[in-house]
Order: structure tokens, then sequence, then C-alpha cells
């Protein structure tokens, strides 16, 4: 049985963690992962859906692994492996949904938060638990989240370890749409469906112009914000000068 199963339909890939009982992100199923990043960039693909099997998302990373790692310098090199992956997978100029469709803990959450949209069962719950366990997020939990959801709110979650519930999640804009368990990944498919009706040059660099705004100074953002404008501009607006008439050439003389 795969850890990680995909289905395209329509440009949309549904990407499925299915690591039971608790779907998490074991060494296994971050390298089957990775083994996607070419499938994520290929032109077939015009957005992406994470969801897990059964009834939740991911319970975090294989915490049961840790113990085995030689050293410090391995889990910092494993870290950073998963960093890159991250990062690269944030940086996809494409709609990236989290269908959370059940429990959304640490590693889950991270790897949710590398997705432009998070829509959350009515029933799940959504937090970064390390400081219980005596550590702290890993895999970009402390940069992202204060990025989302700002630094206040962050600092509470990762500091007291709290999970919080969908209503809470909606509140302070973790999620942007809470909708009953059965009809997460319908709503996820419609709300990519509705995104990929628009120009894919714009969606494009909308995705990436917004994005670049929580990590760029805004006169850099600005700036791209420009060269974005006026790419579009001359791809999807512009229109050639009409050729002149007898009549203009007339007027002119």
């Amino acid at each position: 049985m795969a850890k990680v199963e995909t289905e395209l339909t329509q440009g949309i890939l549904v990407v499925t963690l299915n690591n039971p009982p608790r779907n998490v992100l074991s060494n296994e199923v971050i390298r089957a992962l990775m083994d996607l990043e070419p499938v994520f960039f290929s032109d077939e693909v015009r957005a992406v859906i994470f969801t897990g099997a059964k009834r939740l998302f991911c319970a975090g990373a294989d915490v049961e692994e840790i113990p085995g790692i030689a050293n410090r310098e391995v889990l910092e090199a494993y870290t950073l492996k998963t960093h890159t992956f991250f990062e690269t997978l944030a940086s996809i100029p494409k709609p990236l949904i989290a269908a959370i469709n059940g429990t959304c803990l640490g590693g889950g959450l991270e790897l949710a938060l590398c997705c432009h949209f998070r829509i959350l069962s009515e029933r799940g719950m959504i937090g970064l638990p390390e400081i219980t366990l005596g550590l702290i997020p890993g895999w970009g939990g402390t940069q992202r989240l204060p990025r989302v959801v700002g630094e206040g709110k962050a600092l509470e979650m990762i500091a007291t370890g709290d999970t919080l519930s969908p209503q809470e999640a909606l509140a302070c804009g973790l999620v942007h749409k809470v909708v009953p368990r059965k009809e997460v990944l319908h709503t996820s498919k419609a709300f990519a469906e509705k995104l990929l009706a628009h120009n894919p040059h714009a969606l494009a660099r909308a995705l990436r112009a917004t994005r670049a705004a929580l990590a760029l100074p805004i006169s850099a953002g600005l700036e791209l914000e420009r060269t974005f404008f006026a790419e579009l501009w001359e791809r999807n607006i512009k229109r050639p000068s009409p050729e002149p008439t007898a009549h203009s050439e007339s007027a002119e003389e």
C-alpha cells in the first residue's frame, strides 16, 4: 500500500496521505512527497490539493523515529532537507490547497502552512503541540505561522501547545473555510476550479507577489508587483495599434 496516493483529474492533483493509523509524516512519507516534486511542477498539474485518508489529515511527524536518529548533526541535516523541500513546495506558483479533513497537528500543520489555502473540517482540530514534548516546531512552524496569524497568536499557539477549534482557526485566519467533514475535499476541488477559471499567468503572479509580501521589504515587493503588472498588461491587455487609414493620413497632412 502506497503511503502517499495521487489522483489527477482535469489538472487538479489530489495528494492523499495514507499512513495509518495517524497519517504521520514518517521518513518514508516525506521521501514519497519529495519524489512528487517534478509532478508538482509539471504542465499537466494546475493545482494541488493535500488531504488525508480516513478521518484525519496528519498527526505530525513520526516522533517514534526521532530516538533512532544517530546524533544532532544527522538530525539537523534531515531537518534541513525537509526545510528545503517545504520551501520549494511553498514556492510553487500554482494553487496549493490543504483539505484538512480531521486532526492536523505538528508537521501536518507545517505542511498545510506551505499551502496558499486551508479548508478545515468542522470536526477537525489544529495546532502545534511540540512544546508538550519538550520540543519546538522544526519544519517551519515558528516562521510560517506568524506570517499567517500574526506574532501574538503564533506565540500563544506555539508556547502553550494548545489546539484550536475550527471556529477559532477560522477567526484568526489560519483556515479560510470550515465545512462538514464529508464536504472538505469536494469544497477544496470546487475552490480549485474557481481559481483555475482565471488566466493562469495572472493567477501564478498573484500567488507569487502576495506570498512575497511576507518575506520582502515593501519596496522590493512593490517592484515585483510593478513588474508582474506590466508583464500581464503586455500579455493579456495590450492591443496592437490600428493601422492608419487613408482618412487619418490625409487629416495628418
